[in-house]
């Protein structure tokens, strides 16, 4: 038995464009298909690696010294030392928080234990006591606060993260302030021999 073939035509070197399109559409589809997806992080914006290392530095240094600052408040015996003390802790509570937030922005990675990095200095501010106490917590918070505060003076100049650098301009006035007040109470501890 024979099967009949429909009629053929002649080829006239011509495609149907209903023809054409289909394998030029499957093809786009593969291609978008194929196209690897951008990750979530790479939609955050990205701190430059200087900027990344110094909100890394300040954070931890920042987070450190708030803890120093509420053992101050607590242990204190001198009321202006504890009236400094609480005074950081409120403007340190604050900064802190800012630059946590400029931190997650750009996907910047914190330290989970900042005070590490001061554990003998704070381990030892623990175990002191009296006008001993003030005098030591004096002596961290000048040391501290000078590192920061010129770490502060060159960020507010080199950085070129609008977001940074306004914070950095924020922050430094409060931490010059707890630096010149400190140095001037430990002036007046050493100059008396008494707790301020």
């Amino acid at each position: 038995m024979r099967i009949a073939h429909p009629p053929t035509r002649p080829r006239t070197g011509k495609t149907s464009p209903r023809l054409t399109f289909l394998p030029t559409a499957a093809l786009a589809f593969g291609v978008i298909l194929s196209a690897p997806a951008a990750p979530a992080a790479d939609l955050r914006a990205k701190a430059n690696p200087a900027d990344e290392r110094f909100i890394q530095e300040e954070a931890a240094a920042g987070d450190a010294f708030l803890r120093v600052a509420e053992l101050g408040a607590k242990k204190a015996t001198g009321t202006e030392v504890k009236a400094l003390a609480e005074t950081i802790v409120t403007d340190l509570t604050l900064s802190n928080g800012a630059l946590k937030t400029l931190a997650s922005k750009w996907g910047v990675r914190l330290t989970e234990n900042p005070i590490a990095r001061y554990g003998d200095l704070y381990d030892q501010l623990v175990r002191t006591g009296g006008s001993d106490f003030d005098e030591a917590f004096l002596s961290m918070i000048v040391t501290g606060h000078a590192a920061s505060v010129k770490h502060l003076e060159e960020a507010s100049l080199t950085t070129r993260e609008s977001g940074l650098k306004e914070w950095a301009v924020k922050t430094l006035p409060l931490l010059q302030a707890h630096l010149k007040r400190a140095t001037e109470l430990n002036a007046s501890l050493h100059a008396n021999g008494t707790s301020q």
